[in-house]
């Protein structure tokens, strides 16, 4: 299924406060670049079927690919054992 990721990370100008966007509308006429919030995120990564590996590296990738987003640092892939049934295989899991 595809979704439009970047629909749940903008911020239209009708969710702000009028005084944010008229600050904002200022500084663009005055050819500043206005100042977003960062907000930082820790993700959690896992797969255990069908190229485990493979499957947490793409996710990367992705994730890397985000339009208005940063990945700053990322663990180094590990291995876990599963919880509940163990007759699975392994995770591989990563941190971001």
């Amino acid at each position: 299924m595809s979704t439009n990721s970047s629909a749940y990370c903008k911020k239209s100008a009708a969710t702000l406060p009028a005084k944010v966007t008229a600050g904002a509308k200022n500084a663009a006429s005055r050819g500043r670049r206005t100042v977003n919030n960062a907000i930082r995120s820790y993700i959690g990564l896992g797969s255990n079927l069908e190229n485990p590996k493979g499957q947490v590296q793409q996710a990367l990738q992705e994730l890397a690919a985000l339009p208005l987003s940063r990945l700053v640092a990322s663990s180094s892939l590990y291995a876990t054992s599963p919880v509940g049934p163990q007759d699975q295989p392994d995770f591989i899991n990563a941190v971001v």
